[in-house]
């Protein structure tokens, strides 16, 4: 974001530079300048409205199957609407299910903790993190863990849910769709939610399987 800034800034100089040597050149890149701030204003806040009434509905839903929340992990979260999350994943320990929630596409997906069969982190389709079955027996599995090709910018980071499901055996979830360089601040957000949902199913399936297999 401190680009961004950077970016706005210095073109309001060259602007206001070009307004003093050529007038009306200057007047007309100021009014497009306009046009796009107001157009990025009204496309944030059509976002926002958005946001807010999938999490209104979806809240609802959840309401009416008696989804009792133990936890929520935010996923994402709008650049310009950041008290409000764009995609959660929420655990009902109680009922032993988690709730996918996209509320920018007004999805909803719930899913039984036994239907959970592995999970992964992906960088640019590159495994990070995965939970494997093991080959050798259906009681135990382990963590697998791929070699990590160090790159100073990324362009996808999901996490990859693997179920019983067969009308959705994989689940995709991007949290990255854009290049984003590692020591960005929305690079370390995007992947510590990864880690946490990551960490958060991996449990879940652990319990479920009534191993007690290490995993990082």
């Amino acid at each position: 974001m401190f680009f961004v800034y950077l970016f706005l800034f210095l073109g309001f100089i060259a602007i206001c530079s070009m307004i003093a040597k050529q007038p009306a050149f200057g007047v007309i890149l100021l009014v497009v300048g306009l046009v796009a701030l107001v157009t990025s204003y009204q496309n944030s806040k059509e976002k926002k409205e958005t946001i807010e009434k999938s999490v209104e509905r979806i809240r609802k839903e959840l309401e009416k199957l008696s989804f009792n929340v133990s936890r929520e992990i935010c996923l994402t979260r709008d650049r310009f609407s950041s008290e409000f999350a764009s995609s959660e994943l929420i655990i009902d320990n109680e009922n032993r299910r988690i709730a996918l929630c996209s509320f920018y596409k007004d999805d909803l997906q719930i899913i039984p903790f036994e239907e959970l069969l592995n999970c992964e982190i992906l960088e640019d389709n590159d495994i990070i993190r995965s939970f494997i079955g093991s080959s050798k027996s259906d009681s135990t599995l382990e963590i697998g863990m791929a070699t990590k090709q160090i790159k100073s910018t990324i362009r996808n980071l999901s996490i990859k849910i693997e179920t019983l499901n067969s009308d959705k055996p994989v689940i995709i979830i991007p949290l990255i769709t854009v290049a984003t360089d590692r020591k960005d601040y929305e690079y370390f957000k995007a992947e510590s939610a990864a880690n946490e949902a990551y960490l958060a199913i991996v449990r879940i399936i652990r319990q479920c399987r009534g191993t007690s297999a290490y995993f990082e």
